[in-house]
């Protein structure tokens, strides 16, 4: 890419005060973004890098991050009121994102006078076609198709939960009709929370299930899916609810490597059960975790619609609580489907 195509000390330079110089590299592009902000629909008119700052998002207010930010610097309002509204998985993401956005920022600054934004999209990372120009000049690699102005470019991602749409973009998935009856639904629920409630209640013998799971790659991600029909449990979380039971159908002083060895073996695929008590028991708490999950959804939603919008002049707010309501939504439709196929006595 053309080194004046970038934004840095370099290129503003000569269109500034020589003053400016004692700036860090981020105050000054900062500086330059904030002084030509797009007003309302219309094109950035800095004539220097118009373009690229007019594609850029006008305003990140509406971004999780931003709520969880504010509420860090002790700043209140209705978007970080609708924090507590969130499901405590989806607001246990949101936290270690705005954790990496702190990290990520301090090394932004650190950076002093050596950064540059660049008007560059994902399609940058494909292999350049062979006999591609890769050093010198700037290539440009074009696709066969024209596109004309105004026409939108679709570019084409595996799915994500929407837990992580919400935290990492902003935004979810709606839900589709009959998506409980649909095998192309991609419900995720994150059950992080109430499992590691379950193994908290049980004390020492909790720690020590705790350490197994954590020693054998199995502790955490444990989730519950909509489809490929029937509705299933992450095989992490039916490996950890099958230790639970392992472990509370033996005294503590028992519990030793020697204990696991059976469930480590369901782990290689040596065996497919631990017992037939130990299928029937987990069984029996993942329908309890199901319950857990569709009641507290529900109350949640009826505390969301019952929600104060008054005071809020963002266009994003409503939108935002229905983006939320939705999160809230696919943990009910979610955990029901798998409670169902508890019931229907799927095998997983």
């Amino acid at each position: 890419m053309s080194s004046q195509a970038m934004i840095n000390i370099k290129t503003l330079a000569p269109h500034y005060p020589h003053d400016f110089s004692k700036l860090s590299a981020t105050q000054w592009i900062s500086l330059h973004m904030c002084l030509y902000r797009p007003l309302g629909d219309s094109p950035s008119f800095d004539p220097l890098f118009g373009p690229y700052i007019s594609v850029l998002p006008r305003d990140f207010a509406s971004h999780p991050v931003v709520w969880m930010v504010k509420q860090d610097l002790r700043q209140t309002g209705l978007d970080t009121q609708l924090l507590e509204h969130l499901p405590p998985t989806t607001l246990a993401a949101l936290k270690k994102i705005c954790s990496k956005f702190w990290d990520d920022w301090g090394a932004v600054c650190n950076t002093s006078r050596h950064m540059s934004p660049v008007p560059i999209d994902f399609r940058a990372m494909a292999t350049l076609p062979r006999g591609s120009k890769k050093k010198g000049q700037l290539a440009f690699v074009s696709p066969r198709e024209t596109v004309e102005e105004g026409e939108e470019i679709l570019l084409c991602y595996g799915a994500h939960a929407n837990r992580t749409l919400f935290v990492e973009y902003g935004f979810v998935n709606a839900i589709p009709d009959g998506a409980e009856d649909s095998d192309g639904y991609n419900g995720e629920v994150d059950v992080q929370d109430i499992v590691e409630e379950l193994f908290a209640q049980k004390g020492p013998t909790g720690i020590w299930m705790k350490h197994v799971l954590e020693d054998n790659g199995y502790w955490g991600d444990w989730t519950l899916h909509a489809s490929p029909q029937p509705a299933y449990p992450s095989f992490r979380l039916i490996a950890a609810l099958r230790l639970y039971h392992l472990a509370l159908s033996t005294e503590n002083s028992n519990l030793t490597d020697k204990v696991i060895d059976h469930w480590q073996d369901t782990l290689l695929g040596r065996r497919d059960v631990i017992s037939d008590e130990n299928e029937v028991a987990w069984r029996a708490t993942l329908r309890d975790i199901c319950q857990a999950v569709g009641d507290r959804a529900g109350k949640s939603i009826d505390k969301l619609d019952g929600a104060s919008e008054d005071g809020s002049s963002a266009g994003w707010f409503v939108w935002m609580k229905r983006n939320i309501w939705t999160l809230w939504r696919e943990e009910q439709l979610v955990a029901a489907a798998v409670a169902a196929s508890v019931a229907g006595g799927k095998q997983f």
